[in-house]
């Protein structure tokens, strides 16, 4: 199964909120998604990243305060949709779109998407219902979401297939072994990743925003996670799982969303096969 990296944009950061004891440091922190090739189901994108779509919501109220805390840089030639077009591909060749979570970074680009399902959890789908300051609570922005996200959900009720290491049991999506999706609470709610067996890879979403935290089991910022995260226990719980995993299995190739080292290996608005 091939995968492609889509950097989609980025936000401006503090080193020192995404890494603990970190420089007080400016940086940016990559929006990158994930085109997955699979032989038989077509195209899957593991979340869509950002697009000029996302600057729209943040100037709407309450939700213009998430747009002040992360700032976007986002292109219309950067996004998902339009790199899948310089890859030969069109936007309705998408026929599912696995949301890890719904924040902004994740599903900007989601309404791009048409003809695709919507993969998500119980849990994802009842934050997509939220508005207003309960909305922002979660960083969800419902502008972001298509307006028939329900009728296109696939929803994931039961987690029931074969353990994965330390995230229990997984759920196999297609039926197939080549896509086993994992929780990996914390960070957001309902919040998944993806076991890619064929090709050796775990991508990571926000279950840890660096490699560095995995191979250190190092937490975020104290601010962050108290704040900003929709459960600090089970992030520090969840990061601690994905540091074992990667001790037990290091053949095992982790992707990050928002990974500097990822984010290395493709600049913005730009593809890169692996």
């Amino acid at each position: 199964m091939k995968i492609h990296l889509l950097n989609t944009g980025f936000c401006a950061a503090s080193e020192h909120h995404l890494l603990r004891g970190a420089a007080r440091h400016p940086t940016t922190a990559a929006a990158i998604c994930m085109l997955l090739e699979h032989p038989t189901r077509g195209l899957v994108l593991f979340d869509t990243g950002y697009a000029p779509r996302v600057l729209e919501a943040f100037k709407t109220f309450p939700f213009s305060l998430y747009g002040r805390l992360t700032p976007v840089t986002a292109l219309a030639e950067w996004s998902a949709a339009a790199q899948l077009e310089r890859l030969g591909f069109h936007a309705r060749d998408v026929h599912f779109v696995i949301a890890s979570h719904l924040h902004a970074d994740h599903i900007g680009g989601l309404c791009d998407f048409p003809a695709a399902r919507i993969v998500l959890t119980r849990a994802a789908l009842n934050v997509s219902r939220l508005r207003g300051w309960r909305a922002l609570r979660h960083a969800f922005v419902p502008d972001l979401l298509p307006a028939d996200v329900e009728t296109r959900a696939w929803i994931l009720e039961d987690f029931a297939d074969a353990p994965l290491g330390a995230f229990g049991r997984a759920h196999d999506l297609f039926g197939d072994g080549m896509v086993r999706l994992v929780r990996l609470p914390g960070h957001a709610r309902g919040q998944i990743g993806a076991y890619l067996p064929t090709e050796n890879v775990l991508l990571v979403a926000d279950g840890a925003w660096s490699m560095r935290a995995i191979r250190d089991n190092h937490p975020p910022d104290a601010l962050p996670l108290h704040i900003a995260f929709d459960n600090a226990k089970q992030t520090l719980e969840t990061l601690g799982k994905l540091h074992r995993f990667h001790l037990e299995h290091p053949a095992v190739r982790l992707l990050p969303t928002h990974c500097p080292q990822v984010a290395a290996l493709v600049k913005s608005g730009e593809s890169v096969a692996l």
